[in-house]
């Protein structure tokens, strides 16, 4: 077997195993802007009629979940920019899907 074609095969199963790992999804925007507070990067699902934040499923995400829920403290001014930026793109994206544009600005 060639090497460049060891390689294509290689690389496809890489592909394939980054597809498959598991995924930790919340309607919870204040857990999701804690989280990507913390470096994890959420990702925008439509589930449903529900628009969900999807995390790739880790031990330190699982970690963090439950500092969350023990009351773990953060930088207050970057968590509520980190709501709005959020809520925004949730926004956004049911504009996107009714078919509506955003409002100028007055």
């Amino acid at each position: 077997m060639s090497g460049a074609l060891k390689s294509r095969r290689t690389r496809k199963k890489e592909v394939e195993m980054v597809e498959e790992k598991e995924k930790f999804t919340t309607l919870d925007v204040y857990l999701s802007s804690f989280l990507a507070l913390r470096g994890h990067v959420p990702k925008h699902v439509k589930e449903r009629e529900k628009i969900v934040f999807c995390f790739e499923a880790t031990d330190r995400l699982f970690q963090d979940i439950s500092e969350y829920q023990a009351g773990a403290s953060v930088d207050v001014s970057k968590f509520v920019a980190t709501v709005k930026i959020l809520k925004s793109r949730i926004f956004a994206m049911r504009r996107k899907e009714d078919g509506r544009f955003a409002l100028s600005a007055l």
